[in-house]
C-alpha cells in the first residue's frame, strides 16, 4: 500500500496503531504482529515511530529482549523466526535503525548467541546473516565484533558444525550454517573493515576446518568445498607469508591431493575458486614446485570437459570467465604456460575425436544426409548434443583465455588449424550454423584475426579445398 494511501485511510483514524501493535510483539509467537510491524516500518514516515515503539535503542527493548532469549534456547517456531529476523535485518539496514540498534548492543547480543553450541544451526545461520547486514550498515560493527570475541566465537561454531557433520548426525542445517560462516569470513577478508584483525586467522582452528572440508568434500558438497578453497586462497592473497605456515601443516598438500581425485559436481563458481587456489598455492617457490610435481591442471581440464559441466548450458555459456581467470594465472606463473597449452591442446583434440565417434552423434540423427521426406522437427523440443556443448565450451574458454600474448602463442601451437576442423566434423548436425557453438567459435576467430590477420586468412583458404572435396 502506498504511504499516502496508508496515511489517509489508516493512520489518520488509528493514531495509536503502531504502539498497540508493537506492544504485542513481546508475547512470543504473534507472527502477524511482527509482519505488520515490518510492513509499517517500510513506510519511511513511520519508520522512526516503529523504532521508538519497539524501544530499539535500549538493550532491554522488545527487539533485543526477543533476540537475547534465543541464547536461552527459547523455542520459537520457524515462522516466527523468519518474520522476526526479516524485521530486524530491515531495521538494522536503515540509517536511523542501525544507529539505535548499535547503541543497544545488537552485535554483542548476536555474538553471545553464536557462542552457544546448543543453539539450533538454523537460528545461528540467521544471526550470521544479521551480522552481515550490520557490517554493511554500522560503522562500529567491526570493532565491536572483534572486541567482543566474535571471531573466536564464529570459528568455534564453524568447527563444531564441521565435527557434527563428520560424526554422522543430521547435517542439512549444519551445512547451511557452515556455508554462511565461510561466506562471512571470506567477505571480511576481502572487505576493508576488518583491517589487521584477521592476520592471525590461520593460527586458529581454521586450517583444521579447511583440511576436514577437503577430505570430506563428498559429505559437504561442492558449494562448501568451493567456499573452503575461496577462503584458503583469499587469506593467502591477503597474507602471502602465511603460505609457508600452511605448507608446514599440510593444507596446500591436502588441497592438491583432494582435487586430483575430485569427481563430483562442478560449475563455473567452483572452477574459478580452484584456479584462485592454484594461484595462491604457487605464490612461493616451494608451492610452485609442489604444483608442478602434482600436475593438477590435467584433471582441471578433464572436469571442464566432463558431463557434469557440459550438461548445464548456463555453465557452458559462462566458461569465458574460466578462460579469463586461467589467462591471469598464466600471466603470473609463466613457468606453467607450457603445461597449460598442452592441456588446451588435449582438450581441442577431444573435440576432434568426439566429432567422429558414436558418442558425438545428435540424438535425432540430424547429421545424416537423407533423400526422402522426413517429419519436421519440433522447434520447441530440446535435442541433446554432446558435441555442440563441447565445441561451445572450448570456444567460450578460448574467448576468455586469448588475452595478452596468449593468442599469438595459441597460433604458434597451430591451435587455429585444429579449430578450423570443427567446421567439417562428420557428425555435425545439418543446422550447426544456427547453434550457440557456431557463434562462439566465430567469436574466437574474430579474436585470432585481430592478432594475426594474414595467418588466419591463409589457414582458412588452405582448409577450404578440404571441406569442398
Amino acid at each position: 500500500m502506498p504511504e499516502t494511501t496508508a496515511q489517509n485511510r489508516l493512520y489518520i483514524y488509528e493514531p495509536n496503531l503502531i504502539t498497540q501493535i508493537t506492544q504485542l510483539v513481546c508475547y512470543d509467537n504473534h507472527i502477524p504482529i511482527v509482519s505488520s510491524s515490518n510492513a509499517i516500518a517500510r513506510h519511511r514516515i513511520k519508520l522512526a515511530e516503529v523504532l521508538n515503539a519497539l524501544n530499539a535503542a535500549a538493550n532491554h527493548g522488545i527487539l533485543l529482549h526477543t533476540l537475547r532469549r534465543l541464547s536461552n534456547e527459547s523455542a520459537y517456531p520457524q515462522s516466527f523466526l523468519d518474520a522476526f529476523f526479516t524485521l530486524l535485518s530491515y531495521l538494522t539496514d536503515t540509517t536511523i535503525g542501525g544507529q539505535m540498534l548499535s547503541s543497544a548492543g545488537i552485535v554483542n547480543v548476536s555474538i553471545h548467541i553464536i557462542d552457544n553450541e546448543s543453539i539450533h544451526p538454523n537460528v545461528l545461520t540467521k544471526v550470521i546473516s544479521l551480522l552481515d547486514v550490520a557490517f554493511d550498515s554500522l560503522d562500529n560493527a567491526y570493532p565491536n565484533f572483534f572486541s567482543s570475541n566474535g571471531l573466536n566465537a564464529s570459528i568455534k561454531a564453524l568447527k563444531f558444525q564441521i565435527d557434527t557433520c563428520i560424526n554422522g548426525h543430521n547435517h542439512y542445517d549444519s551445512i547451511m550454517l557452515i556455508k554462511s560462516i565461510l561466506r562471512f569470513f571470506i567477505r571480511m577478508i576481502k572487505g576493508s573493515g576488518a583491517g589487521s584483525s584477521l592476520r592471525n586467522l590461520m593460527e586458529t582452528s581454521i586450517p583444521y576446518v579447511l583440511c576436514k572440508i577437503m577430505e570430506y568434500h563428498t559429505l559437504f558438497g561442492s558449494t562448501v568445498f568451493g567456499l573452503a578453497l575461496s577462503l584458503y586462497a583469499s587469506y593467502i592473497h591477503m597474507e602471502p607469508t602465511s603460505l609457508a605456515v600452511l605448507q608446514e601443516i599440510q593444507v596446500p598438500q591436502t588441497f592438491l591431493k583432494t582435487f586430483k581425485s575430485y569427481d563430483g559436481y562442478c560449475d563455473v563458481t567452483l572452477l574459478l575458486n580452484v584456479i584462485d587456489a592454484f594461484s595462491a598455492t604457487c605464490l612461493n617457490e616451494e608451492g610452485l614446485e609442489m604444483f608442478q610435481e602434482t600436475q593438477p591442471l590435467f584433471h582441471f581440464f578433464d572436469l571442464l570437459s566432463s558431463s557434469h559441466f557440459l550438461g548445464n548450458p548456463m555453465e557452458v555459456a559462462d566458461t569465458s570467465e574460466i578462460g579469463g581467470e586461467m589467462s591471469e594465472f598464466v600471466r603470473h606463473q609463466p613457468a606453467l604456460k607450457g603445461q597449460i597449452f598442452s592441456c588446451i591442446h588435449d582438450m581441442l583434440q577431444k573435440v576432434i575425436k568426439l566429432g567422429g565417434s558414436e558418442e558425438g552423434k545428435p540424438e535425432d540423427n540430424s547429421h545424416v544426409l537423407v533423400y526422402n521426406e522426413v517429419p519436421l522437427r519440433d522447434g520447441n523440443a530440446k535435442v541433446e548434443n554432446h558435441l555442440l556443448s563441447m565445441i561451445e565450451m572450448v570456444a567460450r574458454f578460448l574467448e576468455g583465455f586469448l588475452e595478452f600474448d596468449n593468442a599469438k602463442e595459441f597460433i604458434n601451437y597451430n591451435g587455429h588449424k585444429i579449430l578450423l576442423q570443427y567446421y567439417s566434423l562428420p557428425v555435425l548436425p545439418f543446422d550447426y550454423y544456427l547453434s550457440n557453438a557456431f557463434g562462439a567459435l566465430s567469436d574466437v576467430f574474430k579474436v585470432l584475426t585481430e592478432k594475426q590477420t594474414m595467418v588466419i586468412v591463409e589457414a582458412i583458404i588452405d582448409e577450404a579445398p578440404t571441406q569442398n572435396s
